[in-house]
């Protein structure tokens, strides 16, 4: 079934890019498991002053994305 992450819809399908590795990992996957385990951890009681990073950077810096709307800027992501 489909399960509602703040506010971010995740379904088998995007689960089953973890299960056969060897893929590219799209945005909202990571936004999800980012937020769950943020959700955790204020859940155990732990601080929330940790942080996930997820961005455009990599790709960005290898010449593989291009800055944009989507993707964002090498400025906005440092």
């Amino acid at each position: 079934g489909t399960r509602l992450i703040r506010d971010s819809d995740i379904d088998q399908q995007h689960f089953e890019i973890l299960l056969n590795g060897g893929k590219k990992l799209n945005s909202s996957l990571m936004n999800t498991l980012a937020a769950k385990i943020q959700l955790e951890a204020e859940s155990a009681g732990q601080s929330p002053d940790f942080c996930v990073f997820l961005s455009w950077l990599g790709p960005i810096v290898e010449g593989a994305m291009q800055e944009g709307p989507v993707v964002g800027t090498f400025k906005l992501h440092v």
